[in-house]
């Protein structure tokens, strides 16, 4: 049996659909190999090549975008560098004002919202309340180093996939959990050892 790449040819449907899926969840995944099939008369002969055959288009990487809102402006420029670098793109917002306004214009492409807890005048849990009026199954993941007067159990019952404690001390393990949640594989599990930072 002719192998194309790693997917047999009586196999490629399913396969295709499983990679596909795969490479949109996934930029990481964007390397695995193309396979383009040509027509059956554009076709060499071959006494080994079985199962379907036509073209098969390469799936569209289109980046998901993560809204992320701090109000300390090193931290966006950090969570910026590197969530573009982990294959998302991201929009900044300084206040949770800015965010529900750029929510409410881009919310058709925004995949997940990135929440500090503690901000000024509107914080975290008021901006995802904001943010869930415009749309209620926004995805969204609560980050802070100190909770407050909430405890991450209280910050999950609001509606967040994730409460992620700061600072983060393995980016990449960051950016697979942002994965994990817009894929939907992520719902409640807490990204660190949950410590009540309550006062």
């Amino acid at each position: 049996m002719t192998e194309v790449g790693n997917v047999h040819a009586s196999n490629l449907g399913k396969k295709l659909l499983v990679i596909e899926n795969n490479q949109k969840l996934d930029p990481t995944l964007a390397s695995v190999s193309v396979i383009v099939l040509s027509a059956a008369g554009e076709l060499p002969e071959s006494g080994d090549l079985v199962g379907g055959v036509g073209y098969v288009p390469k799936p569209i990487k289109q980046k998901q975008v993560v809204l992320v809102v701090d109000d300390e402006a090193a931290i966006g420029r950090m969570l910026d560098l590197a969530l573009s670098q982990g294959g998302f793109a991201v929009r900044l917002a300084a206040t949770g004002k800015e965010a529900v306004e750029i929510y409410r214009k881009h919310h058709d492409e925004i995949a997940l919202a990135l929440l500090d807890v503690q901000m000024p005048e509107m914080d975290g849990p008021a901006t995802l309340a904001a943010l869930q009026k415009i749309n209620p199954a926004i995805k969204c993941c609560f980050m802070s180093a100190c909770t407050g007067k909430y405890t991450s159990q209280e910050l999950l019952d609001m509606g967040a996939d994730q409460m992620m404690m700061k600072p983060f001390a393995n980016l990449p393990i960051l950016i697979r959990l942002l994965w994990d949640v817009i894929g939907g594989r992520s719902k409640f599990v807490i990204s660190t050892v949950e410590a009540d930072l309550r006062h």
